[in-house]
């Protein structure tokens, strides 16, 4: 799962009410609403999107104020889209573009290598764009 991926929830006495359905994710330190949760089949199969997070989580739903059991998932990896490195040795930026990088850079561990040398981990790298983009 990425954010804004559509979660299908399948299940049971879900309703028909728009209105009276939610979808929260839970990743043990904070609770989060899906959004755009829709019914797409009366009473068993409803629709979100997922929020942005790293790691594992939980999903459960209400139902007019019921509350029904937790569900298990795990976010993807980051992957890597694009990214622009440093040319020479020395004091440069380089930055990696792609999905599911964390809203910081504490959850993200940037590894990089100029010119064949051995892999170095980024010691001050900023997420320049939360979940997207990292520099270093």
């Amino acid at each position: 799962v990425h954010r804004d991926t559509k979660i299908e929830i399948t299940g049971t006495n879900f309703g028909t009410d728009n209105g009276v359905i939610n979808v929260f994710s839970y990743d043990g330190a904070s609770t989060q609403a899906c959004s755009s949760d829709v019914v797409l089949t009366s009473h068993v199969l409803v629709r979100c999107n997922a929020v942005a997070g790293v790691g594992s989580f939980q999903i459960y739903m209400t139902v007019n104020g019921q509350q029904s059991n937790n569900y298990s998932l795990s976010y993807l990896p980051p992957f890597i889209t694009s990214s622009s490195r440093p040319t020479t040795a020395g004091p440069a930026t380089a930055t990696l573009t792609g999905v599911n990088m964390g809203a910081t850079a504490a959850t993200l561990q940037y590894y990089y290598s100029v010119r064949g040398a051995s892999f170095v981990m980024c010691s001050n790298d900023v997420m320049s764009n939360a979940h997207y983009a990292t520099s270093c």
